[in-house]
Parts: structure tokens; sequence; C-alpha cells
């Protein structure tokens, strides 16, 4: 599971969706998903520049504590809001 939320991680930092990327990081960011998905270590470096390393650590410290079906849920929200956000920019 934390290999496809380091991919939404980093998609959602490259469209400036900067909270719930370092939310979902937070859960995502294990040694298998940067074994699997090492550009997750650019985007926690880039989230930790544009949020600041206080905001930072709060926000994936709310996302480790997640349970695998609240991130899920978690995940699936920010989609649907991303993909809102990108419809009406249109």
């Amino acid at each position: 599971m934390v290999s496809p939320l380091g991919v939404l991680a980093a998609h959602l930092d490259r469209i400036g969706r900067y909270e719930p990327a370092a939310t979902v990081a937070g859960f995502a960011a294990t040694a298998f998903a940067l074994a699997t998905f090492p550009e997750i270590a650019a985007t926690i470096e880039h989230l930790r520049e544009v949020l600041g390393d206080n905001t930072y650590d709060a926000l994936t410290h709310t996302g480790s504590s997640m349970t695998n079906a609240a991130m899920a849920q978690y995940a699936l929200d920010q989609i649907d809001q991303a993909r809102l956000a990108l419809l009406r920019s249109d």
C-alpha cells in the first residue's frame, strides 16, 4: 500500500497540494517505499522546503498515525479534491 501512496504524495506535491502531500508522505515514507519509489525522497525534501520543518513534521505525524483504512479514505478524498480543483481550473 505504501508505494502507490508515495506516488500519490509526489503527484499532490507537483500540483501544489502540499499539506495533503505531506500527510500522505508521512504514511508512505517507509524503507520499502524508498526502495521501490526513490522519487519520494525528492518529494519529501521539496515539501520540507515549502512547508517548513515544523509544519511538515506535524503533517507527517498525522499521516503516520493513521490506520490503513483511514489513510485509504484520506487518499481517495484527496484524489477527488484534486480532480475537482483541476476540472474547475479548465
